[in-house]
């Protein structure tokens, strides 16, 4: 009856305790959210952040970063939150407004994406694996199946192709997906690539803050990065943050 009795406590207390750390969460979200409202963006940022830290990655939270930074004039913290909101949650229609807006008045440079390229970026690159994983299963089963009873051939081909063609596409999307997967967005204000990666090498022009490039090689504490129109150089990584979370 004691040990019953103790174990009940416990499991109140730890209950209360969850629930008190739920409730922390809650006015520490409506802090941020007041201090947004109020037009105090650093304290905004720094109280999203904290949220971020104790509660993990979320696309709303990713979000209000980004805007807390957008409107404090830091486009480079801004834009890398925008795209990590937007692996999290690719089809919502406020992330990708805000970073194209943002990429506009910043004077990043946008393409325009092709139709395959949109339809790779509805989903995640994790989503995308499940679907070809998923594809790969059904056509293991059937096939196996042929084993075990025999199917019509006019079935089986029924069976095994949709499943084989749906592999195949989400994993090629997969694949496309992978390739962006490690880019990064430059942070820095001043960010002036290198010919070498040394700090005293020469100069091989500048990058705004914001843009987003891939990381080809690393040496020490630069990286060579490149942007979508070509051009590339060696980088402090400080002036670097990476998309991926």
């Amino acid at each position: 009856m004691i040990t019953r009795l103790i174990i009940l406590l416990l499991g109140l207390a730890a209950g209360l305790a969850a629930a008190g750390g739920a409730m922390a969460d809650d006015v520490s979200l409506q802090q941020a959210n007041a201090a947004y409202n109020g037009k105090d963006y650093q304290k905004a940022a720094s109280l999203y952040q904290q949220l971020i830290d104790s509660r993990g990655y979320s696309a709303e939270l990713l979000f209000n970063l980004a805007n807390s930074y957008a409107c404090q004039g830091m486009t480079g913290k801004a834009m890398v939150n925008y795209y990590r909101a937007g692996r999290l949650a690719p089809n919502d229609p406020d992330i990708k407004r805000n970073l194209v807006l943002l990429a506009k008045e910043s004077g990043l440079f946008t393409e325009e994406k092709s139709l395959a390229n949109s339809l790779v970026d509805r989903f995640t690159f994790n989503q995308w694996c499940i679907f070809a994983l998923a594809g790969l299963t059904v056509f293991s089963m059937v096939y196996g199946s042929t084993c075990l009873v025999r199917i019509k051939k006019g079935v089986l081909i029924f069976s095994l192709v949709p499943a084989l063609i749906a592999m195949l596409l989400a994993g090629a999307a997969a694949w496309v997906s992978f390739g962006s997967y490690h880019d990064a967005v430059i942070i820095g204000q001043e960010n002036i690539l290198r010919i070498s990666p040394f700090a005293t090498a020469g100069s091989a022009g500048s990058l705004p803050p914001g843009k987003r490039v891939k990381v080809l090689k690393k040496h020490h504490d630069f990286r060579l990065v490149q942007d979508k129109t070509g051009q590339s150089g060696w980088l402090e990584a400080a002036n670097l943050e990476p998309i991926n979370i």
